[in-house]
Order: structure tokens, then C-alpha cells, then sequence
């Protein structure tokens, strides 16, 4: 799902103070997904990811910040696949 929950909401406003203290220009964003499903698909969902997170980070950053936005699917994992928790 692409539907933020409201911790999740609550660690990118935490994200985007830092991003004010540093000054920065310019943000990536990027979106992930496990390997389940079609890959098609995955790259749809980890777009619209990456797109609900740069929803807010616009928000509470406002108009000053450029952004990167993509989605990678599945992949470059930095878990494993085979069980729950890695996915």
C-alpha cells in the first residue's frame, strides 16, 4: 500500500526538520517494494510511494526544494525476500 500510516507521517516531518536544518536545495525521494507480485505492478506501487512521501515532505517544506521522485520496484533489496519481516 501506498497509504502512509501516522507514525510513518510523524518520521518524515521528523525527516524534513532536518532537512530544513541543513539547508538543504534539492531531496530524493524514492520508492521500494518486496518482490511479491508482478513486477509491473511493483513499480507502479513504489511510485506512488515515493509520491505520497513527497506529498508530505512538500508540505511541511513548502516550494523552496526541488525533488527527485522515483519509484524502483524491487529493486536493490536491503532485506530479504523470504519471509514477513524482510518484505
Amino acid at each position: 500500500s501506498a497509504k502512509l500510516s501516522s507514525a510513518a507521517n510523524a518520521r518524515i516531518a521528523a525527516i524534513a526538520d532536518e532537512i530544513k536544518k541543513q539547508n538543504a536545495t534539492k531531496v530524493r525521494v524514492f520508492g521500494f517494494t518486496d518482490d511479491l507480485g508482478s513486477s509491473a505492478h511493483g513499480d507502479v506501487l513504489s511510485k506512488q510511494r515515493a509520491d505520497a512521501v513527497h506529498g508530505v515532505l512538500s508540505k511541511e517544506l513548502g516550494p523552496t526544494i526541488t525533488y527527485e521522485i522515483r519509484g524502483y520496484g524491487e529493486q536493490y533489496p536491503i532485506a530479504s525476500n523470504s519471509n514477513e519481516e524482510g518484505r
